[in-house]
């Protein structure tokens, strides 16, 4: 199951169908997408969705569809990448939308490319990959002017950020390890996890710590004004004692708790992390273990 979020409508992908929240259920939006296995979703302000797929066997193949109204179309006819292994998020916003693709070849070396899609083709930002090896799984995310930030981590973390032209890059973060998400927040300034419990805002000079949490899984989430959210889990696995929790960042006064800890049932499966995505109406996160979504109204 995938969440997203655009203003003012929350959506999901549920057995390779995008669905839309009415208030009261997810209603279906299109049919179930049967050319590969889904893998992100973005939905555009007029509610149009854009999925991103990948197939693996004798033919790999890695894309970007759109809903027309009534069938998905592929969004040009070339694949995003020839490795024998890749990803690739997708976002879209008001300079575009955006694949965000990480491939690894058949001798092991990775990349990581930034396409926007130009009505007829994608095309890479700055001609070339981002970063070259990629590490990890690159985290992505659309500044409040459009424009993509992106974060990758082999030991230490790098980010970098397109202004429209080339790409430029931030200073380190102190800490390191595996970026787990990044976002911006209301001032444009770029927000990263990191491991499993650190967060470091850059404030434009230099990497500001904002805490850290008990080990767990965390993702950050921004909101259309730029509200500052996290959701993690935390408990023993073993013990199905787990709890998922929604925190927001309140500048001068730290982390604060969103309503009350919501109960997993189960223990959640490796690399499992509930995955907030806020609007203007709330918040919803899919809470691990469990499979079931939260909403929280403003």
């Amino acid at each position: 199951m995938i969440l997203a979020a655009n203003e003012c409508e929350f959506f999901r992908s549920q057995a390779g169908a995008v669905e839309r929240w009415d208030g009261a259920q997810f209603v279906n939006v299109t049919t179930a997408f049967t050319d590969g296995t889904p893998f992100d979703l973005a939905v555009d302000a007029s509610g149009t969705p854009y999925l991103s797929w990948f197939k693996y066997g004798a033919n790999y193949d890695l894309g970007v569809s759109t809903w027309n109204g009534s069938a998905w179309i592929r969004m040009g006819q070339t694949s995003l990448s020839a490795a024998s292994e890749a990803t690739a998020g997708v976002e879209t916003g008001p300079q575009g939308t955006f694949a965000f693709v990480r491939t690894k070849d058949t001798s092991g070396a990775r990349e990581f490319w930034v396409h926007r899609w130009t009505g007829v083709a994608w095309e890479p930002l700055g001609g070339g990959p981002v970063v070259k090896p990629a590490g990890t799984e690159p985290q992505h995310t659309l500044d409040r002017d459009g424009w993509p930030v992106v974060a990758t981590s082999a030991g230490s973390v790098t980010v970098q950020r397109w202004n429209g032209s080339a790409w430029s890059s931030l200073p380190t973060p102190s800490t390191a390890g595996t970026v787990q998400s990044i976002v911006v927040d209301a001032d444009n300034r770029p927000v990263v996890g990191i491991g499993n419990s650190f967060i470091e805002r850059f404030d434009g000079v230099a990497w500001e710590s904002l805490g850290s949490l008990p080990p767990s899984g965390l993702k950050l989430a921004a909101g259309v004004d730029g509200r500052l959210f996290i959701a993690f889990y935390y408990g023993t696995i073993g013990l199905s004692d787990f709890r998922t929790r929604v925190l927001e960042w309140i500048d001068g006064d730290g982390w604060k708790a969103l309503g009350v800890a919501l109960t997993t049932v189960g223990d959640p499966t490796f690399g499992d992390t509930p995955v907030p995505v806020i609007n203007g109406a709330g918040l919803m996160v899919g809470v691990p273990g469990e499979g079931n979504i939260r909403g929280w109204s403003w």
